[in-house]
């Protein structure tokens, strides 16, 4: 459920894990180089949302509370986090829709949440339970740097790719130039592995002021598999969350990108 309106989304068994350093595009030692941003594709852009699909809480312009009121006779449920113990549960949402005021519209508009969750879900079996998860030592991880992990003894590994942007190189997108500041992330790209399989999960030629966040890694869909939910917002006015599957991957594939959701708030 991509809902974007006039806006845009335990115990663990022998789990271990650590980062390291990997190869990165480093341009510390060049001097008036181009480099080129990547101007497409933002990626995942297809999704395979039959049965999934996810929500934010968000305030969602241009909108009537009318248009969430299905939502209030939904199965859906909250992903939290218990601070106290670390564990990810999924318990029943308790969905609220209301007009608020937005300070950057000086309008009302309308806002829908659910306990602060990570995100909403509905079409997934597990339901009021906790979910087999873990927590990484990092949530975010920068160009050329990995994370291994062990889920139900099978070892995975998050990597990134990308360039540092330095004062010293050119940069243009689409034949035009492009100012950059230095130390900043093109070109990202975000991979999943296994020991045989190599998947490309996330690619933004771009940020403004924003990151890509781990949120969640976990058995969602109880196939004993990890499944992972991103915040993949690329502007720091906007809030974009994408959640990844692991029982609809396809032929090499490790995970299928599922549903994604967002919402705009800038002023």
């Amino acid at each position: 459920m991509n809902y974007k309106i006039a806006l845009f989304t335990i115990g663990l068994i022998g789990f271990s894990m650590h980062t390291s350093n990997c190869n990165a595009t480093s341009l510390t030692s060049m001097t008036n180089d181009t480099i080129h941003i990547e101007s497409a594709p933002f990626l995942p852009i297809d999704f395979r949302n039959e049965k999934v699909n996810i929500f934010i809480d968000g305030m969602y312009r241009g909108s009537e509370p009318s248009e969430f009121a299905s939502m209030l006779l939904e199965d859906w449920y909250d992903l939290l986090k218990d601070e106290s113990t670390g564990e990810f549960i999924l318990e029943k949402s308790q969905i609220t829709v209301a007009k608020e005021y937005d300070d950057c519209l000086m309008d009302s508009t309308t806002f829908v949440s659910s306990r602060n969750a990570i995100l909403m879900i509905k079409g997934i079996s597990a339901k009021d339970q906790k979910i087999k998860s873990f927590v990484p030592e990092v949530t975010a991880i920068q160009p050329g740097k990995k994370l291994t992990f062990t889920f139900n003894d099978i070892e995975y590994t998050l990597r990134a790719d990308g360039t540092y942007t330095d004062e010293n190189n050119a940069y243009i997108i689409d034949s035009f130039p492009a100012e950059k500041s230095h130390n900043e992330i093109i070109n990202y790209k975000l991979y999943l592995y296994t020991k045989d399989k190599k998947q490309l999960l996330i690619s933004v030629p771009r940020f403004n002021d924003t990151f890509v966040q781990i949120l969640f890694i976990g058995d969602l869909d109880e196939d004993g598999k990890p499944d992972f939910v991103f915040d993949t917002s690329r502007d720091y006015e906007e809030k974009r969350v994408t959640l990844f599957l692991s029982s609809p991957a396809k032929n090499q594939e490790i995970v299928a990108p599922v549903d994604e959701t967002s919402y705009q708030f800038d002023c």
